[in-house]
């Protein structure tokens, strides 16, 4: 060919570049999902691939295209949930998350609710002893003081004037009563002065208690009080001569009692010993020398409440009439001085 000719064709294909478009090019993506990801242009081509892509994560979360996503991560971001993750890392982040949660809730379940008291558990006691418990009805003020509080408390009661525990037993039927069951706590209560070294009290108040056990109770040994000071009783050299000689004897002989069968002492004498000399105006004897008062018996309550329920005696608020506010508050602060904080 000669070099006319020659130039003749190269204009000609000249021609035909400078007036044909420009073919469009493909590009198609394989990932193995059955999906195919076509980019008519170049230009466009990772932008269409990310549009197509969002969808494959939306249908198949688990598909992963490791030359796709190489690709795009070039000039494009990617949303975190096409990035590979790593499942031991994700694992541990929810596992703290869910931590967090039930930590907080368990922190709001403890500050924000309180148990009713619908919820309080229904106790019942049974007294039995003498006139140092029926008179003014002690069994019947503990479950109106006790009431007052939200407690469910309801009483029945076996006494007889004098009686020592051993009558019980072998008088007054104390060991069947007990027997038939169905109560909390029994409060066993001697003869006003047996605890302050007759022997017989000790084994009588071993025998109630082993059968309070045996009927699925608790013994609860009501502690009395002395006589009152120039009591002829003082004359006999068996009480120590003075309240406070007698009241040690006392508080022995029950101490005694309640350690050798597992019970409790409710320390009524012990609230007695700690009023008198700081209220003395407050009387906790009757004309007798011996029994108690309204004033006397509604300490005795104060105690048996706040040892029995756990309470704090001085947030009571319950009173019997005939005594003033002013001597309930201090009759409230002994209760809770002779059972501690």
């Amino acid at each position: 060919m000669n070099y006319l000719s020659r130039l003749s064709c190269l204009l000609l294909l000249l021609s035909v570049l400078v007036v044909t478009p420009a073919c469009k090019r493909k590009a198609t993506f394989d990932d193995g999902s059955g999906l195919d990801f076509v980019a008519d242009d170049e230009d466009a081509q990772l932008d269409d691939v990310q549009a197509d892509w969002d969808v494959v994560v939306d249908v198949h979360p688990d598909v992963h295209h490791p030359d796709v996503h190489a690709d795009i991560h070039k000039d494009v971001d990617v949303p975190e949930a096409v990035s590979p993750v790593d499942d031991a890392a994700d694992d541990d982040a929810f596992a703290a998350e869910d931590d967090a949660t039930d930590d907080a809730s368990a922190d709001d379940v403890t500050d924000t609710v309180d148990v009713p008291d619908v919820f309080q558990p229904p106790v019942t006691l049974l007294f039995i002893g003498n006139s140092y418990t029926y008179t003014n009805d002690l069994p019947g003020m503990t479950v109106s003081l006790a009431k007052s509080v939200g407690l469910k408390w309801s009483q029945t009661s076996e006494t007889a004037g004098s009686a020592t525990l051993q009558s019980h037993i072998d008088q007054y039927g104390a060991l069947p009563l007990i027997a038939a069951g169905g109560h909390t706590w029994v409060v066993l209560q001697g003869q006003s002065v047996e605890p302050a070294g007759d022997p017989a009290f000790l084994k009588a108040a071993a025998t109630l208690a082993a059968a309070v056990k045996a009927a699925n109770g608790e013994p609860a040994f009501y502690q009395t009080w002395p006589r009152k000071a120039g009591d002829v009783l003082y004359q006999q050299t068996w009480s120590g001569g003075s309240p406070a000689a007698l009241f040690a004897l006392l508080k022995q002989g029950y101490t005694t009692a309640a350690q050798q069968s597992g019970g409790v002492r409710v320390p009524a004498g012990d609230a007695w010993m700690d009023l008198i000399p700081k209220h003395p105006e407050i009387e906790l004897y009757q004309g007798d020398g011996s029994h108690p008062t309204v004033a006397g018996t509604y300490l005795n309550a104060c105690v048996f409440v706040g040892k029995l329920g756990g309470l704090d005696p001085t947030t009571f608020t319950w009173t019997p009439g005939g005594i003033s506010a002013t001597d309930a508050v201090a009759i409230r602060a002994s209760a809770k001085a002779v059972l501690g904080p």
